[in-house]
């Protein structure tokens, strides 16, 4: 399904992965618990940041969109955590994504604001360690629209706060 017109907006600021850092802040057992208690869901910044394939364990939202330079995108969530961000792929891998499997970032970028799921998280909201990003990248580790309280409550009524 190539029908992501949310995905029009403002060309974001895309984060190669090498340049994506993530330091992990949780232990392994705490990990453990984590994927527990998401049913199998593992930490998105630190697939992404480990260069692995964003697996299963991550939730995507609608469908992809192609890129004119024959790269997808995708609107992906943490199951951790709920942080958002687009990741971007080679269309070589294009079918693997159409059958669900495991696929490669090439890029991230943050997701687009405001989102149709109203889920607002960032990179910020990661329980498992810091991620750090270029400053001109800020997006996908700083609120966008609401300050930290505004967001608090948004995770309070939508039954999300820990």
């Amino acid at each position: 399904m190539s029908d992501a017109e949310w995905l029009e907006r403002a060309e974001p600021t895309r984060v190669a992965v090498d340049e994506f850092q993530f330091r992990l802040k949780a232990t392994k057992t705490e990990l453990r618990q984590m994927n527990a208690d998401t049913h199998g869901g593992d930490c998105l910044a630190n697939q992404i940041a480990s260069g692995e394939s964003i697996s299963s364990g991550s939730t995507s939202y609608g469908g992809e969109r192609i890129n004119e330079d024959g790269t997808a995108e995708r609107l992906v969530g943490c199951r951790v955590c709920g942080a958002m961000c687009t990741i971007t792929y080679s269309t070589d891998l294009h079918s693997a994504v159409v059958e669900d499997k495991p696929y490669d970032a090439i890029n991230v970028a943050e997701a687009p604001q405001p989102n149709p799921w109203m889920e607002l998280g960032t990179f910020d909201d990661c329980k498992a360690g810091k991620v750090e990003v270029p400053a001109d990248a800020s997006a996908l580790t700083e609120p966008v629209n609401l300050n930290q309280e505004q967001r608090q409550i948004v995770k309070i009524f939508s039954g999300a706060a820990d």
